[in-house]
């Protein structure tokens, strides 16, 4: 049960990170598609 709660904290930690960039990504992303649009 010890090694499940390291785990999971070793999860929480890459995960808090990964989700903030994916996040800040797909919103560049999606500002980029508005630009391109306004453009044509």
């Amino acid at each position: 049960m010890e090694v499940l709660r390291l785990v999971s904290q070793f999860y929480a930690i890459i995960a808090i990170p990964v989700f903030i960039f994916c996040g800040f990504r797909l919103r560049n992303q999606r500002r980029a598609m508005e630009k391109k649009k306004k453009i044509k």
